[in-house]
């Protein structure tokens, strides 16, 4: 995605963005009933007594603003619930959310519409057809809100909840991990795993701003290496904490001043990490939830438990990850082109994310805060039998060292000797397995 389209998806997502939108169409309503002589016939003008219409804006104006701030302190409430019952980084996720943005907009711009109505209608400027066109512009706003206002209880209901941050965090880290999986590397070739440190003869950018990287620019990294014929190396993927000094990417050939800013901008950076193309980030606000709900002052292992039961869907689509063609290690026969991702980038190398930090950000913290907890270590262990034997690269490996350490944390912890027996007889690996 080229960087104007990302900027344009990250303000599209601010609430602002979509009540503004709301307000102006609003606005534009009802100044539309100005022109209303063009649209309706003489005979039909005289149909509405003058302070009807108004009767009704002032009624919508009143009840839109108190609906809207109402909406506002339950959302700020739900916000609040959410990070001490959940964790903070959820409610960015929430803000985000189309059918609150939807349902606030939707009650601002009625407010905005009906404002302007009256003003109008004060001042005279509309005429008997204005009115009727007025009027049939207030019915269609009124069945909008009311519409909306039935699918916003339903919002409520369920806003704050933590099963229901679980969901939302879920289908984030869903869909993050289905497009990475579809093309590990956004169109690049992909690094030799073998090859270690910085090419031979290359040139280190370094990023000038200290934070977490959101978004890479391939297509303003192409137009580089093509306009310069250089390669490219990638060095961090989405997700990764940049700094001042280390390396975003090696750049092997000639490479000035004025493309190395070119490359330096084509990494996005921010104070925080983002769920679009980082699926590592949705496992680790899950973890924290978990983790939370398994402190003392909380004790609810049930959370947990449906934590390690969404994980586990999480990464079970990564088992359609897909390689480039000229890179699988395997028999490519049988399988078409479209099974493959296409190199767009030929020029640029990119690394992937890989399996072992995606293991780690979703199961160290759980299997260390429930380490006492036989349920807990039970549906671990589960889930690591599961992913076992899912057929993803790394993951019977990682799946068994991850049920090692798990086990030998419960053994530290646990006191009764049938609980142990129990938890063992689960354990996918009694031995320390060689390090992933």
């Amino acid at each position: 995605m080229p960087r104007w389209k990302w900027l344009i998806a990250k303000i599209t997502n601010r609430l602002w963005f979509r009540s503004s939108i709301f307000c102006i169409v609003g606005i534009s309503s009802a100044l539309l009933a100005l022109y209303g002589k063009t649209f309706i016939p003489d005979e039909f003008s005289r149909t509405l007594e003058a302070g009807a219409i108004e009767d009704i804006l002032n009624i919508i104006a009143s009840s839109m603003l108190a609906v809207t701030i109402f909406s506002l302190t339950t959302m700020v409430s739900a916000f609040r619930a959410v990070t001490a019952n959940a964790t903070p980084r959820s409610t960015k996720l929430l803000i985000s959310d189309k059918a609150a943005q939807n349902a606030l907009s939707t009650f601002l711009g009625s407010f905005i519409f009906s404002l302007v109505g009256i003003v109008t209608i004060k001042l005279g400027l509309y005429e008997d057809s204005g009115r009727i066109i007025l009027f049939v512009i207030t019915i269609g706003v009124i069945t909008l809100v009311v519409a909306t206002m039935l699918s916003w209880i339903e919002y409520l209901i369920k806003l704050g909840r933590v099963g229901e941050t679980i969901k939302r965090i879920e289908h984030a880290a869903t869909e993050a991990i289905k497009k990475t999986a579809s093309d590990p590397y956004f169109g690049a070739k992909p690094c030799n795993i073998e090859d270690k440190g910085a090419p031979s003869k290359s040139t280190e950018i370094y990023q000038n701003r200290i934070g977490y990287l959101q978004h890479i620019d391939m297509s303003s990294l192409g137009t580089v290496c093509e306009d310069q014929g250089v390669e490219i190396h990638i060095n961090v993927i989405p997700g990764s904490y940049c700094d001042t000094s280390t390396p975003i990417a090696y750049v092997v050939g000639t490479c000035g001043d004025d493309d190395a800013d070119k490359i330096r901008n084509a990494f996005m950076i921010d104070e925080d990490r983002s769920f679009t193309q980082d699926p590592r980030y949705g496992l680790i606000v899950l973890s924290e939830i978990a983790s939370k709900a398994l402190s003392p002052a909380v004790n609810d292992p049930g959370t947990a438990i449906a934590v390690i039961v969404s994980m586990t869907r999480i990464l079970s689509h990564w088992q359609s990850k897909k390689e480039p063609k000229n890179a699988t290690n395997g028999d490519s026969e049988g399988k078409k082109d479209e099974d493959f991702p296409i190199i767009k980038y030929p020029s640029i190398f990119m690394p992937c994310v890989d399996t072992a930090s995606m293991f780690n950000g979703a199961f160290n913290s759980i299997a260390r805060d429930g380490s006492s907890i036989l349920e807990v270590q039970l549906y671990l262990q589960k889930a690591f039998k599961s992913l076992s034997e899912m057929n993803a690269d790394g993951f019977k490996e990682n799946a068994e060292r991850h049920s090692y350490l798990s086990y030998q944390r419960a053994l530290a912890e646990m006191s009764i000797q049938e609980d142990k027996d129990r938890l063992k007889s689960t354990v996918l690996r009694k031995t320390k397995p060689k390090k992933v």
